[in-house]
């Protein structure tokens, strides 16, 4: 007897969220470095968009293969002054052009975390805090 697959379940399995962590919608400021998609290094500040445990998704003008490697670090400035967090390496999982923006999806590398105990309020954009 011939067994049919469920492709409907599979297609619903799939739709559900896969994550084994919570997203949370919240932005950090950081600043990402790595070599973009022509070969050059380059260095930009910009802002989570949300962040797990694993991963990051963050908006860039810089265009970055599928699959790159990057360094984010948290960054804070209070006036003059700029804090810099550690360092993590992400691997580019995803990338959506949004006009001249890049949304990025990295999953990190390493194991250690630049997320926990991060000064960030959920679902507000730091810069308008003062």
């Amino acid at each position: 007897m011939e067994r049919k697959t469920d492709w409907a379940g599979i297609a619903e399995e799939t739709r559900l969220d896969r994550r084994r962590e919570e997203r949370r919608v919240i932005r950090f400021p950081i600043e990402v470095s790595g070599i973009d998609a022509q070969g050059k290094p380059f260095t930009e500040r910009t802002t989570t968009e949300d962040v797990s445990e694993s991963g990051v998704r963050f908006s860039l003008r810089m265009p970055l293969e599928f699959e790159a490697v990057v360094a984010v670090k948290l960054v804070h400035q209070d006036g003059p002054t700029v804090f810099v967090g550690k360092l993590v390496l992400y691997q580019v999982r995803r990338v959506d052009v949004q006009g001249e923006h890049r949304l990025v999806g990295a999953v990190k590398l390493q194991s250690a975390s630049i997320w926990k105990g991060a000064d960030a309020t959920p679902d507000k954009d730091p810069s308008s805090a003062h």
